[in-house]
């Protein structure tokens, strides 16, 4: 028995009406046939780079000699029919397959997905290997992905259009000197500590899975300047690609060309993007702040709505002693994972063993938002809550007053209290208390209320 099928060849134009002969006695086999062309032309799959911040890292668009990696699969279970096929774009965006790497349709009209990526890696039919431990040359480390296009046959007539995104993001960090710091700064070593260097991206989910972090080494360029007394000086700059990840707290290891090292952190909040890039002027020499602890309240099922002193899933687990009698709850409210939600009546959360030695200008941060059910009940977020650390009580003055109104994210805020003028000690005791001093049979209205992201940082 034979087969044809339609054929995907090397230059295909969009909107093209598409023919093709099938002769369909074995609907479960297919093979490739010549192509009916009657317009004298074939289509193509075509491309188109997403907005972003970058792309192509350095560069706009497609350049000659890159290389596409495009997988054909099964649109009612994602099987792999043709996979991997490695296609050539050009400068308009329409993409040629290289000798022997053409794909077909399956001629018995089996309904089919695509997707791609760049730049392209033999063997990566479901996932591309990732791996940033070596950066010479971003652009050829830069994943660009084309998310499933979906519901094509063999009757199709239109053409399979790739949209790509950058999968990965871009950190430029500027390095320099501080006016404390005395010391040479020529021929440094700069190692960022601990970071995402490797993962698997799964090319038919979109996503990276068996990250990998690990201390990694920039290429430096040396910044050649005058300061303002006429004395010439260095900075840096470094660049670099990354997984996406909050990056908040991780370290740069500057090792100066006497063997002393020094540090700097990236500041809480710091967040990375696919298709981004993210800025930062590290000044180094002066103490820096660090993220000392951060729990956003685990990804354990909490179904069970756990109180804070039967919940094991926590961030800090295995350091930190955290207690309390209100509940670990999943996403709600404008809350998009496991949060801390209060009652009405008193409940508290306590966190002990904070290790603080040798820091200063201590500050805590924590995300707060009300969940009252009727969006037009006003609550003022700073009444909800009562702050102590080490003891100290009545914290939560720093407080604005906040009026919300939304049981949504529009509802939730972002607090910071400064601890800075509290007296040093080795370690820490922080305690958060709902609603203090009231009870079961006299509740506070429209009281309760999410906490996340609780976070405590300081200089050291």
């Amino acid at each position: 028995m034979s087969f044809k099928a339609k054929i995907l060849l090397p230059v295909l134009f969009l909107w093209m009406a598409l023919a093709s002969s099938c002769k369909k006695d074995d609907p479960t086999k297919w093979e490739p046939a010549t192509p009916v062309t009657p317009t004298g032309k074939a289509e193509l799959f075509t491309s188109v780079f997403a907005k972003t911040a970058i792309s192509r890292v350095d560069t706009a668009g497609w350049l000659p000699g890159n290389n596409v990696g495009i997988t054909m699969l099964k649109l009612s279970d994602s099987a792999v029919v043709a996979g991997n096929k490695k296609y050539s774009p050009a400068a308009d965006g329409s993409l040629t397959s290289q000798p022997g790497e053409l794909i077909s349709y399956p001629a018995n009209g089996t309904l089919v997905n695509f997707v791609a990526y760049y730049p392209f890696q033999a063997g990566a039919d479901s996932v591309y290997k990732v791996d940033l431990n070596s950066q010479e040359d971003l652009n050829a480390l830069d994943l660009i992905y084309a998310a499933t296009v979906t519901n094509f046959n063999v009757e199709s007539h239109t053409v399979p259009h790739l949209k790509f995104e950058h999968q990965l993001a871009k950190v430029v960090l500027n390095i320099a000197r501080s006016p404390r710091q005395r010391a040479s700064f020529k021929d440094l070593e700069i190692t960022i500590k601990n970071i995402a260097t490797a993962a698997d991206f799964n090319l038919k989910t979109g996503n990276f899975d068996n990250i990998v972090n690990a201390d990694f080494k920039p290429a430096i360029t040396p910044v050649y300047k005058t300061t303002d007394a006429g004395q010439p000086d260095t900075s840096y700059t470094v660049a670099f690609l990354v997984i996406p990840e909050r990056i908040e707290g991780k370290l740069v290891e500057v090792k100066l060309n006497s063997g002393r090292v020094l540090e700097w952190a990236f500041p809480a909040g710091t967040a990375i993007a696919k298709g981004k890039t993210v800025t930062a002027n590290a000044v180094v020499g002066d103490p820096v702040e660090r993220l000392i602890f951060a729990e956003g309240f685990g990804t354990a099922s909490v179904s069970a709505n756990p109180s804070f002193n039967n919940y094991t899933g926590y961030d800090n687990g295995a350091g930190l002693t955290i207690t309390g009698n209100g509940q670990v709850r999943s996403s709600g409210n404008g809350f998009t994972s496991n949060n801390a939600r209060f009652a009405n009546t008193e409940q508290n959360l306590k966190i002990e063993n904070i290790n603080t030695d040798g820091y200063s200008d201590l500050k805590l941060q924590f995300r707060i938002g009300s969940t009252n059910a009727s969006a037009t009940v006003p609550v003022d977020l700073k009444e909800l809550v009562s702050i102590s650390y080490n003891g100290v009580t009545g914290l939560e003055g720093q407080i604005p007053s906040t009026i919300s109104y939304s049981s949504n994210a529009a509802g939730i805020y972002t607090f910071e209290i400064d601890l800075g003028a509290l007296p040093a000690s080795a370690t820490g005791t922080l305690e958060i208390i709902g609603n203090k001093g009231y009870t079961s049979s006299a509740p506070k209205s429209n009281a309760f209320f999410r906490l996340d992201d609780v976070k405590l940082l300081g200089a050291k």
